[in-house]
């Protein structure tokens, strides 16, 4: 149902350009369908409003877009403004996208999606720099579109090629992101008596697979504990460590925590894997 409300000032718009196309021709039936667009958003963001006591960021943006190039497009009532005003939306999302690098603590793609998945940073920027591509070439494939195709195509293309292609691209890149969103696991390893010397001779084979997830952006924080309150306990040695890092499953987690060269060594008597939630930072 929510699909459906989303996409019913589009719905509306259709029906309003089919219905007046052939009486009053292509331009003015345009006209029509926007202002039907127009009043269709309103109504939107209006029951929203009534029905949840605040809009969707998504349903705002929509809105000012709708009335601003709506506006535009009543006002000039050309064909030519009609068809460019969608590559223009469209460069512009991706100069947006891109300058929102330059500007701020975090650029838009992940100010978005930060809030619901985890990735690394290259990830992020890679994602952002895919939408910036997928608009700058949208404004492209509408004016060839429009070149090639009567312009009764055009508006089909409009109000369903385009929405495809966005389709196509969000699942490419959702199975994209499956192969890097990671889940948030505590490893937790506890000593048995007397095991400083046994840590001590297989801590680089240990510190080295910590490495190896540092490398790959996958951990969080690594560490043990000191026996004694001191950062260098001598003697007294630890009492277990502590690693937090991204994992795939928490199957994955535990083989490589029974991996661990301090298990081999006979260093640690037990190890726990337990989810993890990253609050700060």
């Amino acid at each position: 149902m929510k699909l459906l409300f989303d996409f019913f000032p589009v719905v509306f718009f259709y029906i309003t350009f089919n219905y007046y196309k052939e009486p009053l021709g292509e331009v003015q039936a345009m006209i029509y369908a926007t202002a039907v667009l127009m009043a269709a958003t309103v109504i939107q963001v209006g029951i929203n409003w009534f029905k949840n006591r605040k809009v969707e960021k998504m349903h705002i943006i929509v809105l000012i877009l709708a009335l601003i190039f709506g506006g535009a497009t009543i006002y000039f009532q050309d064909k030519a403004y009609l068809i460019w005003k969608v590559t223009i939306v469209n460069w512009l999302f991706a100069v947006v996208f891109f300058g929102s690098h330059f500007i701020g603590h975090s650029h838009i793609v992940k100010r978005m999606m930060s809030k619901s998945v985890d990735l690394p940073e290259v990830v992020w920027d890679r994602l952002s720099y895919m939408w910036i591509l997928f608009f700058a070439a949208l404004g492209v494939i509408n004016l060839v579109v429009a070149k090639t195709f009567d312009f009764d195509t055009w508006v089909d293309f409009k109000l369903f090629g385009l929405l495809g292609l966005t389709v196509v691209f969000v699942i490419i890149q959702t199975i994209y992101l499956s192969r890097h969103v990671k889940e948030v696991k505590e490893i937790t390893g506890e000593d048995n008596e007397n095991s400083l010397e046994k840590r001590l001779s297989v801590r680089p084979a240990h510190l080295e697979r910590l490495k190896e997830l540092q490398n790959q952006g996958r951990l969080v924080i690594a560490g043990p504990f000191p026996a004694i309150d001191s950062d260098d306990p001598g003697t007294a040695g630890f009492t277990g460590s502590m690693i937090v890092a991204e994992f795939n499953s928490e199957e994955e987690a535990k083989l490589w925590a029974d991996s661990d060269p301090y298990i081999e060594a006979g260093v640690y008597h037990s190890v726990t894997v337990k989810p993890f939630k990253r609050v700060l930072p």
